[in-house]
C-alpha cells in the first residue's frame, strides 16, 4: 500500500505541466513548480517510510543495484555538481532558491533528482512503465486541451489576445481563436510555444516506448498510435518551434540510421527516405524567400531556419557573452540562475537597435551547452555530457546482447525475416538511441524548463531500467527480515522525512502564498484602476506591503520590481495638483528596494537600478526638484557599473544630463559613447548638435 501511494504521487507530479494559475505572479510557471515539488516530496516520503519501517534486505540489495548503474551514477554526479555550484555562485540566493519566473535553482534540482530516483526505485516492471507513460499521455492531452480551451474562451469576437494574468474575465490564458493560434503559435498550458514544442516532441518518444514494451495489446496499440501521433504532430506543428522541428528531424534520422545499421535489409527503404528528407528540406530552404511561403502562417516561420536569421544571430551574441562569463569563472561557473549577471556584464550592443523593439534582457543563454558552461562551469558541462556518454556506453553493451531467448541471429550477408519479438526490440532500441539526439539538437538552441527537465529525467530513469536494472530476479519482494529494522535506518529515514516536510513548507507553500498574495494585490489595483475608482496612496501602499512583508525565500525582488513599475506609471499620470504626492511615492519605492540594495547582489540588480533611476527621473520631470535628477544620475551610473553598455541606462543618463544646462559637457560625453555603439541613431546626433558647450 505504501509503495502504491508513492507511485500515485510520482504519477501526479507528471501532471504538473497542465496546471496554470492566474493567481500567481507568473501563471504558467509557479504553480507547476510547487505542485511538482510537493508531489515528488510526498512520493519520496512514502519511499523513505517503506525503507525505514516496512522494507527488507531485498529492497536494499535493489538500491545497491541502482547505484551500480552507470546512468544513475552519471545523473548523480551531474546533480551534485549543479547543486555544489550554487554554494560557490555569484549570488547564492538566486542560485539555490531561484525566483518566481524560472524556479530552476539548485533547490529545485534536488527534486528532479528525487523524481529520477523515485522512478528508478518504484518502476520495476514493464507494467509499471506502461502506467507512467499512460499518465504522461494524459498530461499531454491536458496540455493540448488547455490551449484549445484558451482559444475559445472569449466573450467577445477578439481575434487574438496576449496573456494577461490579471484578467478576471478569462478562465484560460493564451491566444484566442484559430487565427490567433496560427499567427502567434500554440502555447498549450506551458505559456511558451518553445516549451510546448519540445515537450510534444518528447511525448512522441514516450508514446513509442509505451507501445513497444512487452505484452501491449495489439488493438490498443493501433488505436493509441492512430489517435495520439497525428494529434501530437498537429499541435507540434502549430507551435512553430524551429528547435523542436530540428530535434524531430535529427531524431528521425538517428532512428533510421540505427535501424539501417541493425537490419541491412531495411536500407533499400531507408536510403530513399533520407533522400526525400534532403530534397524536401532543400526545397523549403530554396523557396524560403517566396512571398507565398512567407505568408503561410506556420510554414513561413519554419522556412526561416537559417544561421543568418535575426533570432539565431541574437543567440550567437548571447553564447559569446556566456563564453566570456565562463572565462571569468571557469570551474563551477557563476551558479544556476545567475546568467542575467553574466549577460549584463558582457552585454553585446548588437542586441539593441535604436528605434526598434529590441529584446535586451536575457536570463538564459538559449543553449543548454552554454547555459551549463556559464552557470556550472566546466565541471557542470562535463558532468552533463557524461550522462550521454554513460547512456551510449550502456546502450552499445546492451545492444550487443540478445534481449530474448528466441531472438534470431541476423546474418548481415543474407535477407532474413525478423520475428515479431525482434522487430519490437529493434524499434524500442531505435527509439532509445534517437531520443538523446533529438533532445540535444533542440537543446542546442533552447534552454531547460520544467516540462523539458521532467521529460529528460523520465527518459534517463527509463534508460536505467532498460539498460541496467531490468533483471527479473530483483523485481520480486521477499518477506521482512530483522536485519534492516535497526534504529539507524529508522532514524535516517525519519530525519529525511522531516527535511522533506520542511522543504514543502519553504519551497512550495511559502512561495505559492507570496506569489498568490502579490498577484491578488496587483489584480485588485488594475481592476480598481480600470473601473475609475479612486485609490488612496496610503491604502495602496498598505495593500502592497502585505505581500511584500510576507516571508518567502524567493520572489521578493520580482515583486518589488512589479510594485516599482506600478508606482512609476502612477507618477506619469499624475497632474500638477497631485504632484505633491511624488516625494512620498519615491520614498516608499526607495524603502522597499533598500533591503535588496543592501545585499549588493540580486537576480537582476541591473534592472533594479534602472527602475529606481527611471522613477526618480520622472519624479524630477513632475516636480522640478533637483534632488530627484541627481538621484537618478546616481542610479544610472550604478546600472552602468553592473552593465557597462546597457542602452537603457546610457540613454537614460544622456537624457538626465541633456535637460540640465550645467551638465552639457557630460551629456556630450555620454552621447558620443552612445553613437560609438549605435552610430545610426540620428536622434542622439541631433541633440548633440543642438547642445551649446560653454
Amino acid at each position: 500500500m505504501v509503495i502504491r501511494i508513492s507511485k500515485i504521487f510520482i504519477a501526479l507530479s507528471l501532471l504538473s505541466v497542465a496546471l496554470v494559475s492566474s493567481r500567481n505572479i507568473f501563471p504558467f510557471i509557479g504553480i507547476k513548480a510547487y505542485w511538482f515539488r510537493t508531489a515528488v516530496a510526498v512520493s519520496f516520503i512514502f519511499i523513505l517510510f517503506w525503507l525505514g519501517f516496512k522494507s527488507n534486505s531485498k529492497d536494499f540489495s535493489f538500491i545497491k543495484k541502482i547505484f551500480s548503474s552507470p546512468i544513475v551514477l552519471s545523473v548523480t554526479a551531474f546533480c551534485s555538481v549543479f547543486i555544489l555550484s550554487s554554494f560557490f555562485a555569484y549570488d547564492f540566493n538566486s542560485a539555490f532558491w531561484s525566483n518566481f519566473e524560472r524556479g530552476e535553482g539548485a533547490f529545485h534540482m534536488i527534486f528532479y533528482y528525487l523524481f529520477f530516483l523515485s522512478l528508478v526505485f518504484l518502476l520495476r516492471s514493464d507494467k509499471d512503465w506502461k502506467f507512467i507513460f499512460m499518465i504522461t499521455a494524459a498530461a499531454v492531452i491536458l496540455v493540448i486541451g488547455y490551449g484549445v480551451l484558451a482559444a475559445i474562451d472569449s466573450e467577445n469576437d477578439k481575434v487574438f489576445t496576449t496573456v494577461n494574468p490579471y484578467d478576471k474575465d478569462r478562465i484560460f490564458l493564451g491566444p484566442i481563436g484559430i487565427s490567433g493560434i496560427l499567427s502567434e503559435r500554440f502555447w498549450g498550458s506551458l505559456g511558451n510555444a518553445a516549451y510546448t514544442g519540445s515537450y510534444l516532441l518528447f511525448a512522441l518518444f514516450f508514446l513509442g516506448f509505451s507501445v513497444f514494451l512487452k505484452d501491449f495489446d495489439k488493438v490498443k496499440k493501433i488505436l493509441l498510435l492512430s489517435f495520439s501521433i497525428p494529434l501530437i504532430l498537429v499541435f507540434l506543428f502549430l507551435t512553430q518551434t524551429r528547435g523542436a522541428f530540428l530535434g524531430l528531424i535529427f531524431g528521425i534520422s538517428a532512428f533510421l540510421f540505427y535501424y539501417a545499421v541493425s537490419v541491412p535489409l531495411s536500407r533499400k527503404f531507408i536510403i530513399p527516405l533520407f533522400f526525400i528528407f534532403i530534397v524536401g528540406g532543400a526545397g523549403i530552404f530554396y523557396s524560403r524567400n517566396n512571398s507565398f511561403v512567407k505568408e503561410l502562417p506556420v510554414v513561413g516561420r519554419l522556412s526561416r531556419i537559417s544561421v543568418f536569421d535575426h533570432s539565431f544571430q541574437t543567440r550567437i551574441w548571447t553564447w559569446q557573452a556566456a563564453y566570456k562569463g565562463w572565462e571569468q569563472r571557469p570551474i563551477l561557473g557563476w551558479g544556476p540562475e545567475n546568467f542575467s549577471n553574466i549577460y549584463n556584464s558582457n552585454f553585446d550592443t548588437r542586441h539593441f537597435v535604436p528605434g526598434e523593439t529590441s529584446d535586451t534582457w536575457y536570463d538564459r543563454a538559449h543553449s543548454v551547452f552554454f547555459d551549463y558552461l556559464a552557470e556550472t562551469g566546466i565541471l557542470g558541462l562535463l558532468s552533463y555530457l557524461g550522462i550521454f556518454f554513460a547512456f551510449y556506453w550502456r546502450f552499445i553493451k546492451f545492444d550487443r546482447q540478445p534481449t530474448t531467448n528466441d531472438q534470431r541471429q541476423i546474418d548481415k550477408n543474407k535477407r532474413q525475416k525478423l520475428s515479431v519479438v525482434d522487430r519490437r526490440s529493434l524499434v524500442g532500441n531505435a527509439l532509445l538511441f534517437a531520443f538523446p539526439v533529438a533532445y540535444l539538437v533542440q537543446g542546442a538552441v533552447l534552454f531547460e524548463t520544467l516540462p523539458i527537465y521532467i521529460s529528460f529525467f523520465l527518459f534517463l530513469a527509463f534508460s536505467a531500467y532498460k539498460l541496467d536494472i531490468n533483471k527479473e530476479e530483483i523485481i520480486k519482494r521477499q518477506k521482512e527480515d530483522a536485519f534492516y529494522k535497526n534504529w539507524p535506518i529508522k532514524f535516517f529515514a525519519t530525519a529525511l522525512i522531516g527535511l522533506l516536510i520542511i522543504s514543502i513548507y519553504f519551497g512550495s507553500y511559502l512561495p505559492y502564498q507570496k506569489s498568490k498574495l502579490g498577484a491578488d494585490k496587483i489584480t485588485s489595483f488594475y481592476s480598481n484602476y480600470s473601473l475609475g475608482k479612486e485609490i488612496g496612496l496610503d491604502s495602496l501602499e498598505k495593500s502592497f506591503d502585505e505581500s511584500l512583508d510576507y516571508y518567502s525565500p524567493v520572489g521578493q525582488e520580482e515583486l518589488v520590481i512589479r510594485v516599482t513599475n506600478i508606482f512609476e506609471e502612477i507618477i506619469k499620470i499624475l497632474d500638477k495638483k497631485s504632484a505633491i504626492y511624488v516625494p512620498e511615492i519615491v520614498d516608499y519605492i526607495e524603502n522597499i528596494n533598500k533591503p535588496i540594495l543592501e545585499k549588493e547582489k540580486a537576480f537582476n540588480l541591473t534592472k533594479i537600478f534602472f527602475n529606481l533611476a527611471k522613477i526618480n527621473h520622472f519624479a524630477f520631470l513632475k516636480t522640478g526638484d533637483k534632488k530627484f535628477i541627481e538621484t537618478a544620475e546616481n542610479y544610472y551610473k550604478k546600472c552602468l557599473t553592473e552593465s557597462p553598455r546597457r542602452p537603457q541606462c546610457l540613454y537614460g543618463l544622456f537624457g538626465a544630463y541633456s535637460i540640465q544646462k550645467n551638465r552639457t559637457t557630460d551629456a556630450v560625453k555620454v552621447g558620443e559613447e552612445i553613437l560609438s555603439y549605435w552610430p545610426s541613431d540620428d536622434s542622439v546626433g541631433a541633440i548633440l548638435n543642438s547642445i551649446d558647450i560653454p
